[in-house]
């Protein structure tokens, strides 16, 4: 054969990597209204009890407050709390914005 072949290259071992094997389903039409009620929670609050001393504009939730009430919502169902995850919910909340025509 030669002496021109190259050398067996270096085989490594096999190392395991723990990754989601599966999909996560979640009702993406249920998110968004648990979202949206999520959001207009305080405004509708305000309406109902004739406080009207900050405008809407003044009040403001953050991600990681509208992230933990979502899983406590009434409507929310025991498969979106399972697989309910922050770039899951900041998606619904982009898309809910791009729909409602709000400015995050």
């Amino acid at each position: 054969m030669g002496d021109n072949l190259i050398d067996q290259p270096f085989i490594c071992e096999q190392i395991n990597l723990p990754y989601a094997k599966f999909a996560k389903k979640i009702d993406v039409k249920t998110l968004k209204r648990i979202t949206l009620d999520v959001i207009d929670a305080p405004l509708r609050l305000d309406l109902d009890t004739g406080d009207e001393s900050q405008s809407s504009n003044d009040k403001q939730l953050t991600f990681g407050a509208l992230y933990q009430k979502i899983p406590t919502h009434k409507k929310a169902t025991p498969l979106i709390v399972q697989n309910i995850s922050a770039p899951i919910s900041f998606v619904v909340l982009l898309h809910l914005a791009n729909e409602q025509v709000c400015e995050l």
